[in-house]
């Protein structure tokens, strides 16, 4: 149900060579080797109809700020930490300090665009795009997600191109015959250039353009003049410019996850002349556009390209919506105005925009102002930017909240991770690990013990039968243990003999494995250290499960965190023990076998046959022997595994033909 409802294709993961790859929300590139859990990325490979993987296993965890903290100096660089102050100073204890730039920051950025509807959003867009190209000024849309850049890139082929300059037109007809059309009729004509981009073409146009008079054409001489007009196309190049884009499209690129290996390229030509670039968060930071474009290796000097591109206005930054973090947009916007170069930014937005649909404020003058507002007409409205400001403040609050709240379950299992850790590393030093086997081994027959022969029940009500079974079990002996040996002895007494035992057991199980070729020391450390990754890794499962239905205790009036903590501290000592109990059962009773290796024979084969030979050796069937009188083979020895196909071409394994007959 996720994956169909939840995970959108070209949004959140993208198929590619039959796979199913994510992409980061923030920075728009594709997550090579990072998979969903808990079935989720089957899910979407069985949706997608793409080969389903085996699901992946979780060997360790850890969250970002606990990762951080391990270091023991913690600094960091970022034109957008300021907005995020407060979170460095709760997580971190670290100050944001802020550098002023080499040069003053002249670029403008101009106020929010907010139309009713997305549809009426990207065409505003494009027109705004269609004019900046024109006057040859590069451009860069940002955009949130894949979809969206193929989406609007779609859009400024020629034929959408034509389509929405002549509603534009249309449109700019319907304002100055406003009256003499009536507020009826107005709106009709106004409902029918509404239609999605997708229902409409030049011919579903033609009721419009004949009410108003207007041909169908946008680069008729007068409709052409009018566009000019309207999209400040005053000099020849520009008029040009627009010619060519209404006829060929205007020339693009697309830079999102699907084309990455061309990044370099793209941001490379983004800053030159009449440039546009469609590109998700990938461009959003650590990119640096050069007005005019990147120079050639060794040049020196002036560029006029990039001469040009000042005097137009800079860089222009487009953005399709808003982030839910404010620091992706100035990320964004940081795009222009490098330097002290010139530059524009402008956000156009919608009421359909994800991050309105969910936290947008709205109190009752939303209501009214969404009452008399056409659907294609835009505005600029203080009290709308500021509300959209508000709810970007929220989401970071309550993404804020969520990270925190993470921090706080994660901070119990940094404990364990700590202890764990810690251990394993001395295994992996070299550690001594006898002490702890034996010792473990000896508090078990003490609990073994204590169970059935305890000090505070009578004597005749000892079960040394069951004691002396689970002492033989714990050690991996038979009959090792008999109850008449403990009948006349006290408690302590029988400890003493136990661990006693237990020591001289240990010792031949030493002598065991030293027998077989082995250091005794070393199948420690390795058993050791192969027990605590199992049981770690069903710790971090159970840990998990714990988590997600933690919440629950809240309806109890208890606190799911101290739950949690409480648990946790029982759980942590369970698996502390479990090591412990495998560690003991691993060396007690396993039998060491000693290596044998099996001297293989060389057997002789035909390697090399002429084409004659060939024919003879398939005439005389599957056992593969030469026809005789034929020419002689080329014959080598080499040696076969049993496990290989024999060479006498019966098309059995070598061990179960050929081997047996020379065995015999």
């Amino acid at each position: 149900l996720r994956a169909h409802a939840c995970y959108h294709k070209d949004v959140d993961y993208v198929v590619k060579d039959g796979q199913v790859i994510i992409v980061d929300e923030f920075t728009g590139r594709l997550m090579f080797g990072r998979r969903y859990s808990d079935g989720l990325h089957q899910a979407i490979e069985a949706k997608e109809g793409v080969r389903i993987e085996e699901e992946t296993v979780t060997v360790a965890t850890i969250t970002l700020q606990n990762y951080f903290r391990l270091y023991r100096k913690l600094a960091g660089m970022t034109g957008t930490a300021k907005t995020e102050e407060a979170e460095f100073r709760k997580i971190y204890g670290m100050d944001v300090v802020v550098i002023p730039t080499h040069r003053p920051m002249i670029r403008r950025d101009l106020p929010d665009v907010v139309y009713k509807t997305q549809e009426q959003k990207y065409r505003g867009i494009v027109l705004d795009l269609l004019a900046r190209h024109v006057r040859g000024q590069p451009v860069l849309v940002g955009t949130r997600s894949i979809e969206v850049s193929e989406h609007l890139s779609e859009w400024l082929l020629n034929e959408r191109l034509q389509l929405q300059c002549m509603i534009r037109l249309l449109r700019e007809r319907i304002y100055q015959r406003a009256k003499e059309l009536g507020k009826e009729k107005e709106a009709a004509l106004h409902a029918a250039l509404d239609r999605p981009l997708a229902e409409l073409d030049l011919a579903r146009l033609a009721p419009v353009a004949r009410e108003l008079g207007v041909k169908l054409d946008p680069l008729a001489p007068e409709n052409f003049a009018e566009l000019c007009a309207l999209l400040g196309a005053e000099s020849r190049e520009a008029q040009d410019a627009l010619h060519r884009a209404l006829r060929d499209g205007i020339p693009h690129a697309v830079l999102n996850a699907k084309y990455h290996e061309q990044e370099a390229q793209i941001i490379a030509d983004a800053g030159k002349p009449y440039a546009v670039t469609i590109a998700t968060n990938m461009a959003g930071r650590g990119v640096d556009i050069i007005l005019g474009g990147k120079p050639p290796e060794g040049f020196k000097g002036t560029n006029p390209e990039g001469d040009f591109v000042r005097s137009v206005g800079g860089l222009a930054i487009i953005g399709s919506e808003r982030h839910e973090s404010r620091r992706i947009d100035r990320q964004l916007r940081g795009r222009s105005g490098r330097q002290g170069d010139p530059g524009e930014s402008r956000f156009y937005l919608s009421l359909e925009d994800e991050l309105w649909r969910k936290f947008g404020d709205r109190g009752s003058w939303f209501y009214r102002m969404l009452g008399g507002w056409p659907e294609h007409e835009p505005i600029e409205s203080r009290m709308l930017t500021a509300a959209i400001e508000r709810a970007q403040k929220k989401v970071e609050e309550y993404n804020f909240g969520i990270r925190k709240h993470t921090l706080e379950y994660d901070d119990v299992m940094n404990v364990h991770r700590d202890v764990i850790y810690r251990e394993r590393r001395k295994i992996l030093e070299g550690a001594e690990l006898r002490e702890t086997i034996v010792g473990h081994a000896v508090t078990m027959a003490e609990e073994a013990i204590t169970r059935h022969c305890s000090s505070e029940i009578p004597r005749e009500e000892w079960d040394l039968a069951a004691a002396c079974m689970e002492l033989d079990n714990l050690i991996g002996t038979r009959h090792g243990f008999s109850p008449r040996e403990f009948v006349d002895l006290t408690v302590d007494e029988m400890l003493e003999r136990i661990e006693a035992r237990i020591e001289e057991r240990y010792r031949e199980k030493e002598r065991e494995w030293a027998a077989a070729g082995l250091d005794v020391r070393e199948v420690e450390r390795y058993f050791t250290l192969r027990i605590i990754d199992q049981k770690w890794i069903e710790h971090l499962n159970a840990m998990d499960y714990l988590r997600e239905g933690i919440y629950l205790r809240g309806y109890a009036q208890q606190d799911p965190l101290v739950a949690y903590k409480k648990e946790a501290f029982e759980m942590f000592e369970q698996l502390q023990r479990s090591i412990q109990d495998a560690m003991v059962e691993a060396m007690f009773h396993l039998v060491p076998q000693p290596q044998v290796v099996t001297p293989r024979r060389p057997i002789r084969t035909i390697t090399n046959v002429t084409a004659e030979e060939d024919g003879a050796l398939a005439e005389d069937g599957r056992n593969g022997r030469r026809a005789a009188g034929r020419t002689t083979a080329v014959v080598s020895a080499r040696r076969v595994g049993r496990n290989d196909p024999c060479p006498c071409g019966s098309g059995k394994k070598y061990k179960q033909c050929c081997l047996k007959a020379l065995g015999r």
